[in-house]
Order: C-alpha cells, then structure tokens, then sequence
C-alpha cells in the first residue's frame, strides 16, 4: 500500500514539472542577435522576397518558394526564388502570374551572417487568395 502512495506521489511531481516546464518554455520569446527584418509581397503576375539588417551583417540570403492549393487542399509548388549580397539589403524576385480562383501560400526566409560569426534565420508563409 505504501509503494502505491510513493508511486502515486512521485507521478504527480513529474506531471506538475512537466506542466510547469511547459508553461515557461511558452512564454520563451526567439532571441535574434540583430535587427533582421524580413518581408514578402505577392502580385497578381510576380511576387518577392525583401531582407534588410540595421546592424553589422557580412552576408544575407533569401529564398521564396510559392505553392498552390490543389484538390483536396494539398499545396504542390509551382515556383521559387532566391537570391543572396553582402550588404545590408537582399531582395528575391520572380515572375508568375498566378490563376483567378486559386489560393496560393509563398513561403520564406532569410539568414543573416554577422561579423562575430553568428547567423539567424527568419521564416514565415504569406498567403493570397485570387
């Protein structure tokens, strides 16, 4: 009966660390070592991919790709982009002229290469319906 209790007792100390570790690690925020800003637009006949450091970056690159949403809702990928540059600004671009009625996700990110050897990437998705 006591082994039952101990047993009980320490379950319950490793389901309230767990959901304790749980809560904190939701509230951590990404750390970015610079000030990194990363945007996409997509047009009716092309879309793009911008980058842009404000602190010390030896190297940025880009890279889009966009898909389409086919039957059943599966995206395929109809497109992609990328480019690369040594300063401060980086910009991918691509033409495709995307169908009336369709939904279109471009996804995508940037890495910054800084001078003290560290990098960081930023992703994200956009979407646009036609």
């Amino acid at each position: 009966m006591a082994g039952k209790r101990i047993f009980s007792l320490l379950l319950s100390l490793v389901l309230v660390f767990v959901l304790a570790y749980s809560c904190l690690a939701q509230s951590i925020r990404p750390f970015y070592n610079g000030s990194g800003n990363v945007r996409a637009i997509i047009n009716n006949s092309s879309y793009s991919v911008k980058a842009e450091a404000v602190s010390s970056v030896t190297k940025i690159t880009v890279s889009g790709t966009l898909y389409e949403k086919g039957l059943f809702g599966i995206y395929g990928k109809v497109d992609s982009c990328s480019s690369s540059s040594s300063n401060q600004y980086c910009t991918a671009r691509s033409s495709y002229s995307l169908k009336s009625g369709k939904t279109y996700r471009l996804d995508y990110s940037a890495t910054f290469y800084y001078s003290d050897g560290t990098n960081e990437t930023i992703s994200n998705s956009q979407y646009k319906n036609t």
